[in-house]
């Protein structure tokens, strides 16, 4: 017993391309797991997400928040935002300048050197809380306080400038416990805005237990591994999932070819 069913994320029943709801008919009443078979999903999302985008600049009493421009960024264009949007925010028209190792004359530690002058002796200070995602752009740690020091401040961590190479594709279609992960995809080969695509070769092994849902609508959505939300920038995602009714013939087969082999080991 099983069905196949081809999801295309713009066919949904309602929310976004990245989190919504689909209608899944005829689904026998008696499967008992779901595996996903195949998936293609646009590397549309960014590297700076909207509402994922801030920190705090503290120049002596003066608290600013500075927001990142959405989008993707390499080493230097995002130096570059940054220092201006610095600059332009300073309260106490303090000169940022962010400078980086050149790799022909030097090692590349993969990190950010802020400076500052016309400062007055003050030393700014860069403070990220747990709403900000912009702290591994620049090299520090979440939930962390950073002040310069004589007129310099370096990253604590190597900047990390590429995009999400991990997704999670959750459901409650299956009963996996708290996460609701039916599969999880690893993109680090995939070139930005390209086309990410997932075959399962061994889908036995990543079935889940199905949940039984009456309504037959299904919810989806796409996170990272800190559990936020992907955005495809409105980009529609496809994949292929089975329902199916586990063979417990073929289960307990394998489960006595794995006791006999064991055992013939203790021999």
């Amino acid at each position: 017993m099983s069905n196949i069913y081809y999801i295309n994320s713009y066919n949904r029943t309602e929310g976004t391309n990245s989190n919504f709801t689909y209608y899944l008919p005829h689904i026998p009443s008696n499967v008992n797991k779901v595996v996903m078979l195949s998936a293609s999903i646009p590397k549309s999302y960014y590297l700076i997400e909207d509402g994922l985008n801030t920190f705090t600049l503290i120049e002596d009493e003066d608290e600013i928040i500075i927001t990142i421009p959405p989008g993707n960024y390499n080493r230097r264009s995002f130096s570059v935002v940054l220092q201006n949007l610095l600059n332009d925010a300073s309260a106490l028209d303090i000169v940022y300048t962010i400078s980086y190792a050149n790799t022909n004359q030097s090692e590349d530690d993969g990190k950010y050197t802020f400076t500052v002058s016309d400062n007055n002796d003050v030393q700014p200070i860069f403070q990220f809380s747990t709403n900000d995602d912009a702290h591994e752009a620049m090299g520090f740690n979440a939930e962390s306080s950073n002040q310069f020091v004589n007129d310099e401040l370096k990253s604590t961590n190597v900047i990390r400038l590429f995009i999400e190479d991990t997704i999670f594709i959750h459901s409650n279609i299956c009963q996996n416990e708290n996460d609701n992960i039916l599969q999880e995809i690893y993109t680090g080969g995939n070139l930005t805005f390209s086309s990410i695509l997932f075959e399962n070769k061994c889908p036995e092994y990543y079935a889940k237990n199905m949940s039984y849902n009456t309504s037959k609508v299904f919810k989806f959505y796409l996170t990272d591994e800190n559990d936020l939300e992907i955005d495809l920038q409105g980009q529609n995602f496809v994949c292929t999932l089975k329902v199916y009714r586990e063979n417990n013939m073929y289960q307990l087969v394998k489960d006595f070819i794995q006791y006999f082999i064991s055992k013939k080991e203790r021999l």
